[in-house]
């Protein structure tokens, strides 16, 4: 099944070209979307804990490691998010990561609330540790502090 988030943007998830990467592997692409659903919580609150310290090489790494996970799995606007939180890291341009961050949770939100739903892989499969637990919004990183 393939998501739209709107017409003509990228997909939450495209399980079509994600079994065509992993050569039709079902088994594999239900491992990672575990693998997905275990380290995302912890992978953003890293993130988010990088930009509250601006923090450029630590941004860099968990957001690149959310870019290339959502990769794996074909989540093209997770991707593209990340990617855009990558460069945040890169360029040191904090005026922009609080809202960069916020795309970046809503599309996770979206993305986890799909693949805890078990739709991108059939029965259900895609439930894995820390599914079931929703991301805060990102504005309440500062208020943790």
């Amino acid at each position: 099944m393939t998501q739209h988030s709107h017409a003509g943007s990228p997909t939450i998830m495209d399980r079509q070209a994600a079994f065509v990467r992993l050569e039709g592997d079902e088994v594999l692409l239900t491992e990672l979307i575990a693998l997905f659903l275990r380290d995302c919580p912890t992978m953003l609150a890293s993130l988010r804990e990088a930009v509250a310290r601006q923090d450029g090489k630590a941004v860099m790494h968990a957001a690149h490691y959310l870019k290339g996970s959502a990769q794996e799995i074909c989540a093209g606007s997770t991707c593209i998010a990340a990617q855009n939180m990558e460069c945040i890291g890169r360029s040191g341009l904090w005026i922009r990561a609080d809202h960069t961050l916020a795309m970046l949770g809503t599309e996770l939100n979206g993305l986890l609330a799909l693949l805890s739903a078990g739709r991108p892989v059939d029965g259900g499969a895609a439930r894995g540790p820390g599914a079931d637990r929703a991301l805060p919004h990102p504005s309440t990183h500062k208020a943790e502090q």
